[in-house]
């Protein structure tokens, strides 16, 4: 008769938590790791822009903007103007908008068939925002 003795269950159980904590603890130590290298540096919360009005000069084909941004840190946008005959074209121009401001973005030479304008953070691509033709002034 050969007598044969196994690991007694209190060990096995123990040494099944501790592996169980050092993988999750690998786990955790990547994802926080990963998640530290993939978002993006700006803390993007509770940011938000809105364009309050627009108006347009017909003569002269100026497209004046009234951006308020109600964040909590300055950005930076590009703007964005939608034809009615479906063109989409980056303007040049960016313009700064500290915290809590109300900033007027000024635009020259542009044709009367604007159909929407969207300006959009470079700081957080997220936080945008849009204009119908309807709501232009002066159109």
């Amino acid at each position: 008769m050969v007598n044969k003795k196994g690991v007694s269950p209190l060990i096995a159980v123990i040494v099944l938590i501790a592996f169980t904590l050092i993988v999750a603890g690998m786990l955790a130590t990547w994802a926080s790791r990963f998640a530290r290298e993939t978002l993006p540096t700006t803390e993007c919360f509770n940011i938000d822009v809105i364009i309050q009005g627009a108006t347009y000069d017909t003569p002269t084909g100026t497209l004046n903007l009234y951006v308020k941004n109600r964040g909590a840190i300055t950005l930076t946008f590009d703007t964005l103007i939608k034809y009615q005959n479906g063109t989409i074209t980056q303007t040049p121009q960016t313009y700064t908008v500290d915290s809590n401001q109300l900033r007027t973005f000024t635009f020259t030479g542009i044709p009367n068939t604007v159909d929407e304008v969207t300006i959009q953070s470079q700081e957080c691509t997220n936080v945008q925002d849009l204009i119908q033709r309807q709501w232009i002034t002066g159109l």
